[in-house]
Order: C-alpha cells, then structure tokens, then sequence
C-alpha cells in the first residue's frame, strides 16, 4: 500500500524506503545473530566451568571413596554431579577400563565429553591411576533455550 502511494509520485522515494527496510532488517538480523552468539558463549562457559569444577571439587572426593572401593559413596556423589545443568551421564571405570558404577543416560546427542583420570597417592608418594572418570554433558538444552530467544526476540521486533 504505502509503495503505491510513492510509484506515481517519485520513484526516488520509493527506492530510499527500499534502502531504508533492508538496512533496517539487515541491522536487526545481524544484532539478533550476535545476541544469540553471546548467550551461546555465555551459557557454554558455565557448563565449561562447572565441568571443570567437577575435576576440582569432587574428584578427590571420588578419588577416596573408589580407593575404598565404597560403591555407596560413589553413587552418592555421582548422584550430586548428575543433578547439575545439562549433565546427562556419568560413569567411573577402573583401572582395566571395565564399567564401575554409571547413571543417567549414554546415547546423548551434541554432547560433550570430558574424561578425568582418579589417581591415588599412596603414602611414599607414588601415583596409582586406580579408574578414570567420564562425565557427558548436553548441549540440546542451552540450544533449546537459545531458540526460544530467537523467537521472543522475533516476536518483540514484529
């Protein structure tokens, strides 16, 4: 309607509200494609983090109890790093790199993978690897709530 409007008059108009619109939806796309890779890095960095955390935190928490060979105890800590955001599976496996204890669940996709190696230390100072720790981790829910981003920040733009 408003191109009718400007076709008879002047096409000089109308080509500068042309311009105008595709810079104006250029402008937006490219803020909303740098919003949504902000939060991206953002949301990734905590689930790095947290990861890493893991490894400082309740590794030797882990390291103790798989020296005592407390199934228990093991399942009760994995039971704590499970809970966390985005985690999906968890498994401890001995020094032979047969299954100890596992929960949650392996056929993840987009995932990502860390591996830590529980080493004991015994009392003349030598270092046992007794098992290795292997935490999947999601990114189905920091994408999911990317998406919704994109459309409340496509909803609020119309």
């Amino acid at each position: 309607m408003i191109l009718r409007l400007f076709r008879h008059k002047d096409p000089l108009s109308q080509k500068l509200l042309v311009w105008i619109l595709a810079l104006s939806f250029f402008f937006a796309f490219l803020a909303t494609v740098a919003q949504l890779y902000t939060d991206y890095r953002e949301s990734r960095s905590v689930l790095d983090h947290s990861l890493n955390e893991v490894s400082v935190v309740t590794l030797p928490s882990i390291n103790v109890a798989m020296w005592n060979m407390d199934g228990k105890v093991l399942k009760s800590i994995l039971g704590g790093v499970i809970t966390q955001p985005n985690i999906e599976y968890i498994e401890i496996r001995d020094s032979y790199n047969h299954l100890f204890l596992e929960l949650g669940t392996s056929a993840v996709i987009n995932a990502i993978h860390r591996h830590y190696p529980i080493i004991h230390t015994k009392k003349d100072g030598q270092q046992v690897k007794i098992g290795q720790l292997n935490i999947t981790a999601s990114l189905t829910g920091i994408y999911k709530q990317l998406l919704s981003k994109l459309v409340i920040i496509n909803l609020s733009c119309a």
